[in-house]
């Protein structure tokens, strides 16, 4: 894997729970980051290995590559709504809540259960992991 600099994010997310990808379709995120790499985590690549090579679980929550640091779950959250414009509604509504770093923390479980029914009720199974030699 290239080695981030400053400016690269990546963010790594599961383009079949409708929460995520929703996330990711009305987040700015890239009005700073145009180059931004958004990564569906149910295919094998290099970043999924790299978060899973970390003891990361992609069904736990999202992973940010940021200037070098990873970043998963809530914290991923937390640094993409500190990066994020405030200027639309959307924006500032996540931003309120998970700029905090312990209030992300504090909610992301629940938002994370959120995404884990929504993917039982769609019929959608969880991200599966392999083994460390498959991937």
């Amino acid at each position: 894997m290239d080695a981030n600099t400053a400016s690269d994010l990546v963010i790594l997310y599961d383009k079949e729970c409708p929460f995520c990808d929703a996330y990711i379709r009305y987040n700015r995120f890239r009005e700073q980051f145009p180059d931004a790499k958004i990564v569906n985590a149910r295919e094998d690549c290099e970043y999924r290995r790299a978060a899973e090579a970390r003891g990361m679980d992609i069904n736990e929550g999202m992973v940010v590559f940021l200037g070098g640091e990873i970043f998963h779950g809530a914290d991923a959250m937390n640094t993409l709504s500190l990066i994020t414009t405030g200027s639309a509604l959307f924006n500032k509504a996540v931003s309120a809540v998970l700029s905090n770093r312990a209030v992300a923390r504090a909610v992301y479980p629940l938002l994370n259960a959120g995404r884990k029914i929504a993917l039982f009720l769609l019929g959608r199974k969880q991200i599966q992991t392999a083994p460390d030699d498959t991937l």
